[in-house]
């Protein structure tokens, strides 16, 4: 039985990097696949028809034919769940956001208090009175924002590379830690989070993906005043481990996602 779980992780996996390989080319195997179902959508527009239905324009939509539907997955949806519980228990004077998908996380927190989020673009002006938008590059170290609560999920991979207008860097993720960490008030709480591997590379322009004990690097210097609180992390294959120390090492991991949480002494 052991063997045959094994088994069916390894294909998983294989399958993985072949979806990956060719999605790199701009070739989504998922829209390819729900082809299959086009006759199945054919059939179903005759139909609607024949009871007398009134089309005005013909949209497929394949996809959702499959029977098996997972849409619980990913970084984000792990993540962004993850941190937004811890705000919830610990309940910050205040809470900061730097760069985190707005539509995601930020929503998420602004459903139970304020927070206010940070970003090098101008992502338009807010809705909702839980959600304050500001724009500030975090790569720069003069800015005068402190709190005792502060996420930054997703976002520091890409510090430097340009994709987002940004001045290209080959340091920019570790100015932008820097600064992160003298945002945070005494007692203060950091969650950050990036892709993590067993072997650090740069996917240019794209992202940075991270070894994912290399942080402890970055906060040696600084660790008479911070230090890491918890690690949780995302394996390959879409497995969430919380708490987990990262002395025990990963064994094999590709592209995961790492969640970190930083406070300050």
């Amino acid at each position: 039985m052991l063997n045959f779980i094994n088994k069916k992780t390894r294909v998983k996996k294989l399958l993985l990097k072949f979806y990956n390989f060719v999605f790199f080319f701009g070739i989504d195997l998922r829209k390819i696949y729900s082809l299959l179902y086009f006759p199945k959508f054919a059939l179903s527009f005759i139909k609607f028809k024949e009871l007398k239905g009134s089309v005005q324009k013909i949209k497929p939509i394949l996809n959702d034919y499959s029977k098996e539907v997972n849409l619980m997955t990913g970084h984000y949806f792990h993540q962004d769940l993850l941190v937004a519980n811890k705000i919830y228990k610990n309940n910050p004077k205040k809470h900061i956001d730097i760069g985190s998908r707005v539509d995601g996380f930020v929503s998420h927190v602004a459903s139970f208090r304020v927070i206010e989020t940070y970003d090098l673009r101008d992502i338009g002006k807010s809705k909702h009175k839980n959600i304050k938008i500001n724009i500030a590059d975090i790569t720069n170290p003069n800015l005068s924002i402190k709190t005792d609560s502060l996420s930054c999920l997703h976002s520091i991979e890409h510090f430097g590379l340009g994709r987002y207008g940004d001045n290209l860097d080959p340091e920019g993720h570790i100015k932008g830690f820097q600064n992160l960490l003298n945002l945070l008030d005494k007692d203060g709480l950091l969650y950050i989070s990036f892709p993590i591997s067993t072997k650090t590379r740069v996917e240019f322009n794209e992202q940075r993906v991270f070894h994912y004990s290399e942080i402890l690097n970055w906060l040696k210097p600084f660790q008479d005043k911070y230090a890491l609180e918890c690690f949780d992390y995302i394996d390959d294959l879409d497995n969430i481990y919380q708490d987990f120390k990262i002395s025990d090492g990963i064994e094999k991991l590709n592209f995961g996602c790492g969640i970190y949480t930083i406070r300050k002494k």
